[in-house]
């Protein structure tokens, strides 16, 4: 028997406005069928997206060949899932020629470490750093290096980044302490940001992009830090092409002499696009309280005000003979100027979800396009394995809304999830015996009254041509084929206008592989505007589209559904539940959990620009 293997987008939308949060039940699904089968199931392991709305996953499968007891080696490799906007996907397989070294994540604490990492430079291309050794044995002779990556498969010139980082106590290679942040512009290249080997310093690296696409070093230094207990550094990509780097990093130093002693801070550097070398840091925050560690830093530019925004995750150890582990957590936001001038400073005081019945030690906390924030917890439970929390904060409410997925959500074995430009939150999981389906875009049309009198007027067969009728007029206007169009012939009265009686009428836009058709958000935005416009457009000169009705418009059945279900459109059961397809597989049953891979995007929950900050860099 054949193995299906496939992997699927699903998403559920959710809307997150500055003032107010409405959760979405409604959710399409993607499916893609592996072209080519192997003895290993496909996990999504990683993901990048562009400012187009295109996203780019990477597919990991297991070499059954290989069993290591520390780290898990992948077939050699490179697997890319290209997903475009209008739904179609492209598969790209490629053997690269890099070390066999780079196609084994070892398994460590408190991360895999994976030597491959993929960025999003400008549409139709991404940057790929790996890492090459003269003898993968002696962690000196590691290096990391970069290369830019087409979304045809061609490669270009590869180049030296830097030294890996070494950890002093072990003397092992520390793969995944680099980051890097893309331009606001990505025709302009990255900011490279990496801890230096044998220091507590970091280096950082201005690259641009070639004519033929080779990586260009425009600029680099080192940042020098004390001796520290934790730091975290995040970076951003700012509005006038520059960049700034954001360290945040505490003491282990005890003076109960002096209690106004800083223990920890803020600080953050500016760089402007080629600069060659940094001013000194600005302070931006510190802290005077004993036993503090920085666990978590996220940057950005602020959505809602001028300037950047910085979360700051805090714990504090209260520990004592009794209780030695005790803790507090505490979540701070930072908005501060270019120049460094720091215009708030607050502590994001969240009634945190008491219902979970395991022990969440932490929140990552990322702030959301449309302002707020989003609250992420990643958990290992048995037996389903890694599971995810989330919930979404506005800017002022104390109290946050879940999502409308199974609370928690299994998610896959790297935890995977991305925050877009549009609001949107995407992550990988894992359906254990089951995939869900779900239909194209529904919407509903309303008629005149003169067009709801004519439709009464009609007999069973005529009003069946009727909808016939406008599925092909309204496909000629928009110049689509009939096919993308398809209406079930229900109708309803609208029953939130009177006096007059006037119909709405169900309409599903189907999607589509072919790239040079029109996606369903077009399709949808160009009827919508022709309707609502109809005196102008052809909608005025069909025989049946004329009667629709242009104070209306097109409206989704996610539109429908954030007005609130009691307009009247429950005949029209424009909110449907996904079907359930189950994919029984007796030959390969101990399998058939990594068969099934989810990407589900909670819609309108990511951030313009690629993040990039360090975990602990010494312990």
């Amino acid at each position: 028997m054949k193995r299906l293997k496939s992997f699927i987008i699903a998403g559920i939308v959710c809307l997150v406005a500055v003032l107010f949060i409405i959760p979405v039940e409604s959710y399409t699904t993607f499916v893609h069928e592996e072209s080519i089968s192997y003895p290993s199931p496909p996990r999504v392991w990683s993901s990048i997206v562009y400012e187009d709305g295109t996203a780019v996953f990477r597919i990991i499968r297991r070499d059954t060949s290989v069993k290591l007891p520390d780290r898990t080696c992948l077939v050699q490799k490179l697997m890319l899932r290209i997903l475009y906007p209008n739904g179609t996907l492209t598969e790209l397989d490629m053997e690269l020629n890099i070390p066999p070294l780079n196609y084994c994540i070892v398994a460590a604490k408190p991360d895999n470490f994976d030597p491959i990492n993929i960025s999003a430079l400008k549409p139709g291309y991404l940057l790929l750093r790996y890492y090459n050794a003269t003898d993968p044995s002696k962690p000196e002779t590691w290096e990391e290096w970069g290369m830019v990556i087409d979304w045809q498969g061609q490669t270009y010139e590869p180049k030296f980044l830097g030294l890996s980082f070494i950890d002093a106590n072990t003397g092992t290679v520390v793969p995944g302490l680099s980051a890097v942040t893309v331009n606001i512009n990505r025709a302009k290249g990255f900011l490279r940001l990496a801890a230096l080997r044998e220091t507590t310093d970091c280096e950082w690296q201005q690259y641009s992009i070639g004519e033929n696409k080779e990586l260009i070093q425009l600029s680099g230094g080192v940042i020098k830090l004390p001796i520290f207990k934790s730091a975290q550094f995040a970076t951003i990509a700012t509005v006038d092409e520059g960049y700034a780097i954001v360290f945040a990093n505490s003491s282990d130093t005890v003076n109960n002499a002096d209690p106004l002693l800083p223990r920890g801070g803020l600080f953050a550097l500016s760089l402007a696009y080629g600069q060659k070398s940094i001013n000194s840091p600005s302070l931006l925050y510190q802290v005077p309280l004993a036993n503090l560690l920085f666990t978590a830093l996220k940057c950005d530019i602020a959505f809602v005000g001028v300037g950047h925004v910085c979360t700051l995750t805090v714990q504090q150890n209260l520990g004592d003979a009794t209780n030695p582990t005790k803790s507090d957590l505490y979540y701070l936001k930072i908005t501060f100027l270019s120049s460094g001038s720091v215009t708030s400073f607050t502590s994001i005081s969240r009634a945190l979800p008491t219902n979970i019945n395991v022990k969440v030690t932490e929140w990552v906390v990322s702030s959301l396009p449309y302002g707020g924030y989003v609250l992420v917890s990643h958990l290992k439970t048995q037996p389903t394995g890694l599971v995810m929390y989330a919930y979404v904060f506005d800017e002022d409410e104390t109290n946050g809304i879940p999502w409308e997925l199974d609370e928690p959500s299994v998610t896959n074995v790297a935890g995977t999830y991305k925050i877009l430009p549009n609001n949107t939150l995407y992550f990988a999981q894992q359906e254990p015996s089951e995939v869900r389906f779900a239909g194209s875009t529904s919407g509903v049309l309303r008629l005149t009254v003169d067009g709801t009198t004519y439709f009464d007027q009609l007999s069973a067969e005529g009003q069946a041509q009727f909808f016939n009728n406008l599925v092909n007029e309204i496909s000629t206007m928009l110049t689509i084929p009939p096919s993308r169009l398809k209406s079930s012939g229900r109708f309803q009265v609208d029953i939130t206008i009177s006096p007059e009686k006037q119909y709405l009428i169900s309409l599903d836009i189907i999607q589509t592989k072919d790239k040079s058709e029109k996606s369903v958000e077009s399709i949808i935005k160009d009827l919508d505007t022709m309707i609502l416009n109809k005196e102008v457009s052809p909608i005025s000169l069909g025989k049946t589209t004329h009667y629709l009705d242009a104070t209306y418009g097109l409206r989704t059945t996610q539109e429908l559904e954030l007005k609130g279900k009691d307009e009247g459109f429950g005949g029209l059961d424009p909110f449907p539940k996904p079907s359930v397809g189950k994919i029984n597989d007796d030959e390969h049953k101990i399998d058939i959990k990594d068969d099934q891979l989810d990407v589900k995007a909670a819609k309108n929950l990511e951030k313009k620009n690629s993040k990039s900050s360090f975990q602990e860099m010494i312990n």
